[in-house]
């Protein structure tokens, strides 16, 4: 199965090119070597952001980027 990209925006997150960003996220993943596997990408604005810092790491700030891994070890 090659690599999907799936994307989420909010609605307050405007100018969003889905389709040249999904290129560009399947681009680095063949740089990588990676041939399968799911990439879930959501963009957000501050306030969604630091509430998923809060629910997940128990951060009350905002931060440009939050990764999780979900591959099963």
């Amino acid at each position: 199965m090659p690599i999907q990209v799936l994307f989420h925006h909010s609605e307050t997150v405007r100018n969003c090119n889905v389709q040249q960003l999904k290129k560009a996220i399947r681009s680095i993943a063949n740089d990588y070597g990676w041939t399968d596997g799911d990439i879930s990408i959501a963009l957000m604005d501050d306030t969604e952001i630091r509430e998923v810092n809060n629910k997940h790491l128990s951060h009350d700030f905002e931060t440009d980027v939050i990764s999780f891994d979900l591959t099963s070890s």
